[in-house]
């Protein structure tokens, strides 16, 4: 939450405060059960929200330079071995898309990496039969697929999680602002405005406690 939110949900919590050290005179007026527990409804939702909206998005992608540097490796260690497969064919097509250099695959941007990665290993796939002497085994093409895959997964993760936590906080203001509203000026308020004349010094501390200020 924002300090402005904090502020009217710090109201919120004294509000109830308040009606829970008074909910048996004041249950005697209508509908002050119904808001009241809407109250405290609504302020357990928007903790709970705001609990969501709080989590770390790097946490999802905390892997992400230990992933990178295996890929990276697997990536390099996969192209000389797909090179002198070429070379030997003497495919210089094949060997054009797959020639990257050290620095092309460990000094480049995250979905440069990935694009090339993916790359490696779609050829490493389609020469899957190759002579075994040059080292495109069924485990080196199993593994840098499944690490071309998490790494995918942790690229999206963080972009998926900034969406999840704007959705999330989109959703706390609304909260507020229908406890602002519906619960408290629509609803808690009213019910005071009765109470006032048979308790006029419980209204003036409902009053106090509606009061903004305090983050």
């Amino acid at each position: 939450m924002n300090n402005r939110q904090e502020t009217y949900v710090n109201m919120f919590r004294d509000t109830a405060n308040f009606g829970t050290s008074h909910v048996e005179t004041l249950n005697a007026y209508p509908f002050f059960e119904e808001y009241f527990n809407e109250l405290a409804a609504n302020i357990t939702q928007i903790e709970k929200l705001d609990r969501e909206s709080s989590v770390d998005i790097t946490g999802v992608a905390a892997d992400k330079e230990k992933l990178e540097d295996e890929l990276a490796a697997a990536t390099i260690a996969a192209i000389s071995r797909l090179k002198m497969l070429y070379k030997k064919e003497q495919n210089q097509q094949q060997f054009n898309e797959i020639d990257f250099t050290k620095s092309q695959i460990e000094h480049v941007p995250d979905n440069t990496l990935l694009t090339r990665a993916a790359i490696i290993s779609e050829h490493l796939q389609t020469n899957a039969s190759a002579d075994a002497k040059y080292g495109i085994t069924a485990e080196r093409i199993e593994a840098l697929k499944n690490l071309t895959d998490q790494y995918r997964q942790v690229l999206r993760s963080p972009q998926d999680a900034i969406k999840a936590r704007k959705y999330t906080n989109e959703n706390l203001q609304e909260l507020i602002d229908v406890t602002l509203k519906e619960t408290l000026k629509e609803g808690l308020d009213l019910v005071m405005e009765m109470a006032e004349e048979d308790h006029p010094g419980l209204y003036r501390q409902y009053l106090d406690a509606r009061k903004l200020g305090r983050v």
